[in-house]
């Protein structure tokens, strides 16, 4: 008797310990982070830097990976040999730009495509997040084939081609969010750009510019009842180049739902009509270039049939090339007075670049937000046309454009500011009271005024400032706008005389 109790007391509490085991918490552990740079091998356990993989596929093949593992990935250029770069078929996050030792994510990792792959493959059902990561030279496809749920961070798609394929940049059926990126130079049948084909896209912060479209929107195409929210961002120098049926350079709503909000569509181009856009409805507080054949009602704060007066698409600080607001823009402090907002109404407190939001009164609308420095929008610098002589006389001739004749304008260094930091390629010069303004030829670094600083001295032709309406007779003073290396705006005034 005294066995057989003993046998079920022991038989009790271990069936008590099986159910406390079983009934404890899960405290299951992500395997990663894992590790990618250049040099590595799939073969390596990825599972360190010193240990890195070759690429994210091999991560995403190791048996260890769990749903939800961080990828960090060095900056350098992938490839592939698969029908992808980068294939998700798990959720996941990747961490870009990371420097070689991985303590610092300051640039971005490029998905290179070859010229014979697509960059990205996102399957159905799988969670993606990229962020810091550049994804180029796709071909035969969009660079990013999207039919899960994907968020772009702090990302660059660009220079992808495909003459057999909807979407150039990003073809979309799933849910798409792009924050913080640029979506630039890419072409495609339809929607150069980005094409929607009934799923939902969001744009926070972001810029689509010089995309092309044999067709229907060079920026953005969507059909299929898709749905588009585009919140503080700039669509720019997008074209639709078909012919006849070149319609929507900048968006083309086929068929859906498009929302603008605080955001810059303008200087886009189409061979048939609408050059800015078909279709969209307003949120308020847009800047619309050209309304023509868009099919849409104005709402509060929008700004339609204006130049926006935006630099070209450029390295304006920050990850990723934007649009800068030129001194004088009517985009500056004309965004929602109740703050710049994401599609959830949460406020957006930095612009594309990352800086901070607002600078003036209210936050200017499309992806760039102008530095505040007083006055007119930009630091005051010093020049001086034709260096060293006065008064500025201009000659203009009938044969201006067969002279081949220069007007120079020195950038002069000052205790206050430092000619050697401004960025000579977003240079512009004009009378102020015309909107045509002509871009330097070329540029110099020389000490001009004697002081033993050094200054920058651009060249212009007399022929592109004629042309461009930069100047005529009557013209007494010109000025000078553009953007330093990391950003901050400039503008610069000096008198002239024009005589023929």
């Amino acid at each position: 008797m005294t066995y057989r109790i003993f046998r079920l007391i022991s038989s009790l509490f271990l069936a008590l310990a099986v159910t406390i085991v079983a009934s404890a918490p899960h405290l299951a552990r992500a395997a990663g982070p894992w590790y990618v740079a250049p040099g590595g091998n799939d073969i390596n356990t990825c599972l360190s830097p010193a240990t890195a993989c070759a690429t994210v596929n091999g991560t995403l093949a190791k048996p260890g990976f769990i749903l939800g593992d961080v990828v960090n990935v060095a900056i350098g250029n992938y490839i592939s040999s698969d029908v992808a770069v980068l294939i998700f078929d798990k959720n996941t996050t990747i961490a870009g730009g990371w420097n070689a030792s991985f303590t610092t994510q300051s640039g971005l990792s490029t998905i290179d495509g070859h010229n014979t792959r697509l960059g990205m493959l996102v399957r159905n059902g799988v969670t993606a997040t990229v962020d810091h990561l550049l994804v180029q030279n796709a071909y035969n496809g969009p660079a990013i084939l999207n039919s899960g749920t994907l968020t772009i961070k702090n990302s660059a798609v660009k220079g992808n081609h495909t003459s057999t394929s909807i979407g150039g940049g990003i073809s979309n059926t799933g849910i798409l969010v792009v924050n913080n990126s640029e979506i630039s130079d890419n072409t495609s049948i339809y929607g150069g750009g980005i094409n929607n084909s009934g799923g939902q896209v969001t744009l926070n912060n972001s810029t689509v510019s010089a995309n092309i479209a044999d067709f229907g929107g060079g920026g953005i195409y969507n059909q299929s009842s898709g749905t588009i929210k585009i919140h503080n961002s700039t669509i720019s120098n997008n074209t639709a180049s078909g012919g006849i049926f070149g319609d929507g350079g900048g968006i083309n709503n086929w068929s859906g739902i498009v929302t603008l909000q605080n955001s810059i569509l303008a200087s886009n181009s189409a061979t048939h009509f609408s050059p800015d856009c078909t279709g969209f409805f307003s949120l308020g507080y847009n800047l619309i270039g050209n309304t023509s054949s868009c099919f849409f009602t104005s709402s509060t704060g929008d700004l339609n049939d204006v130049n926006p007066l935006i630099g070209p698409l450029q390295n304006n600080g920050g990850l990723t090339f934007t649009h800068a607001l030129l001194s004088g823009s009517p985009a500056i402090d004309s965004g929602n007075p109740a703050g710049c907002k994401d599609q959830d109404g949460n406020l957006l407190t930095t612009d594309q670049r990352g800086i901070t939001r607002p600078q003036g009164t209210r936050c200017d609308i499309g992806a760039f937000e102008l530095e505040a420095s007083g006055g007119d929008g930009g630091n005051e610098v010093t020049i001086d046309i034709k260096p060293g002589r006065f008064p500025n006389r201009i000659k203009l001739t009938s044969n201006v454009c067969n002279d081949d004749d220069n007007l120079y304008v020195a950038i002069l260094t000052t205790p206050a500011f430092n000619a050697r930091t401004v960025n000579a390629s977003t240079i512009q010069l004009g009378d102020p009271n015309f909107s045509g303004k002509a871009a330097s030829i070329r540029s110099r670094i020389t000490n001009v005024d004697g002081d033993g600083d050094k200054d920058m001295v651009l060249t212009f032709t007399l022929c592109s400032i004629v042309t461009n309406g930069a100047l005529n007779i009557n013209s007494t003073e010109m000025v000078l706008t553009g953007m330093t290396l990391d950003g901050v705006s400039i503008t610069g005034r000096d008198s002239v005389k024009v005589v023929r």
